[in-house]
């Protein structure tokens, strides 16, 4: 649903003429905007199969099938219900079948016309199905030649299938669409299994965008995936929550990539879908407006009203009158948006949004820097820079340091943000850090007092380096008692590809 954009305007509507199956297309994706309501994907969904069986059902009947038929339209409605497993494969599709099906059921009202007559209206029925449902035109003809065999006819359904054939061709350059798209549109999809994995990341990209920071940190513990998405959501969630440098070494980290999605030519459709979160709630609004206008342009039809709203509220943040107007405007031309963005129209601002807005605003970065875009470190200074108490851009400019074992950058970074403006309580972890720092000589003793490191922790780096050269540096050793120390990590953390 948030994959999309139906606007109810004249201009919109008459972009689908761009390409065929126009009608299924837009029945399709007018009904994906009622996935919108929680179980409505299900409701819209089922009804849509069900009208598939149905039709096929009566199809079957008109061919001249007397018994079987709800049988061939359980298997028909199986196959099309496994197709949906796909996370691409859209309704559009499952229309394009209804219409194809429809389309000789409407053929087969014209039984009583004569031979020519009824030629006539084959003829004329095949392209008009292309026009209208795309690839529903081969059910069309397979259901002529089901008729035909039937009735031993099949002169009229071979010329049919020689027209399916040629009048795609036709139209490739007009629709500019591959030779196997042309044939295919909207899109066939596959049998596959149900991909839980990208069920889990959707339901934890889902919970973090309806900030349920605890429903995310459950369903990351429990999926038990190692994958950076995952740890990309859990440590966001933490540190919404102000607990990212506490839980960081509790949870699988693959490196600093579980920080900041990669975003570049060899991304995933994951990464570009779920990128923009972490600079949002950073403050990072340029990179948020990069990285939302990305998954657009990725989007099927480059159309994702998700990132339509995102790209109001960056605007709106960054006071962009004109450029949140844009967007709002769209917003307001759809079914179930409408209402959002009419709160946020800038003469009509509802107190929440003004209280939201201020405390948006306070975050942003105040002045304009050149950098490469995964330029992250030097992103998170800025922000710290502009608003010092930005402390989920402290732990993530630390918390990076440390995952990347860089010592120095991290040295260096706590003595500007940390020791400098006084830090009143600092986490274990970065306690943990600054005694090997302190061990290599990049802390002074008068600095380490500063710190505040905590007693136990002292006594524990004892005993870590006790057992460490007792037992020549065997991890295994080690792991049970001081696996989620930084100082384990330090020594053995690997990443491999």
């Amino acid at each position: 649903e948030q994959m999309q954009l139906f606007l109810l305007t004249s201009d919109y509507l008459q972009s689908y003429f761009d390409k065929p199956a126009w009608l299924a297309c837009m029945t399709g994706d007018f009904f994906t905007q009622f996935y919108y309501w929680v179980g409505g994907g299900a409701v819209v969904l089922t009804f849509s199969i069900l009208i598939l069986g149905y039709f096929v059902h009566r199809a079957f009947v008109q061919c001249g099938f007397r018994r079987g038929t709800y049988a061939i339209a359980v298997v028909v409605m199986t196959v099309e219900a496994v197709r949906h497993f796909g996370w691409l494969y859209t309704l559009s599709s499952t229309y394009a079948l209804i219409g194809g099906t429809g389309m000789f059921l409407i053929y087969c009202r014209f039984k009583d016309l004569s031979k020519i007559r009824n030629w006539i209206m084959a003829l004329i029925l095949s392209p008009l199905t292309y026009w209208l449902f795309g690839y529903g035109c081969w059910v069309f003809v397979l259901l002529l030649f089901v008729r035909g065999i039937m009735q031993r006819r099949i002169v009229i359904p071979g010329i049919v299938l020689l027209i399916t054939i040629v009048f795609p061709l036709c139209l490739r350059g007009l629709y500019l669409l591959t030779r196997s798209e042309i044939y295919t549109y909207p899109g066939l999809g596959q049998l596959q299994k149900p991909e839980w994995i990208t069920e889990t990341l959707f339901g934890l990209d889902c919970e973090t965008y309806f900030n349920h920071p605890r429903q995310v940190i459950r369903m990351a513990r429990r999926s038990g995936l190692k994958l950076p998405q995952v740890s990309y959501f859990y440590n966001l969630a933490q540190a919404e929550q102000g607990t990212l440098a506490d839980s960081l070494l509790t949870f699988y980290q693959p490196i600093s990539k579980g920080l900041f999605l990669d975003i570049n030519s060899r991304s995933s459709l994951f990464n570009i879908y779920f990128g923009n979160e972490v600079f949002y709630r950073l403050g990072a609004m340029t990179l948020t407006e990069h990285a939302a206008i990305l998954a657009s342009v990725f989007s099927p039809g480059n159309r994702n009203v998700r990132m339509v709203k995102r790209l109001a509220e960056v605007n709106m943040i960054n006071n962009d009158t004109l450029g949140a107007m844009k967007y709002l405007r769209l917003l307001d031309c759809t079914l179930f948006y409408k209402t959002w963005a009419a709160k946020r129209m800038f003469a009509t601002h509802s107190p929440s949004v003004s209280t939201w807005l201020d405390a948006k605003r306070r975050y942003i970065m105040k002045s304009d820097t050149i950098r490469r875009a995964d330029a992250y470190p030097m992103v998170l200074r800025g922000l710290l820079n502009a608003n010092p108490e930005n402390r989920m851009a402290l732990d993530y400019l630390l918390c990076g340091d440390l995952l990347n074992k860089e010592l120095v950058g991290f040295m260096n970074d706590y003595r500007q943000y940390c020791i400098k403006r006084k830090m009143i309580e600092t986490p274990q972890i970065y306690q943990e850090a600054l005694l090997i720092c302190y061990s290599l000589g990049q802390l002074t003793l008068d600095e380490l007092k500063r710190c505040g490191i905590r007693s136990d922790i002292i006594h524990d780096l004892s005993e870590y380096t006790e057992i460490y050269k007792k037992n020549k540096g065997d991890g295994h050793v080690l792991q049970p008692l001081f696996g989620h120390t930084y100082w384990f990590y330090y020594h053995y953390a690997t990443y491999k590809i």
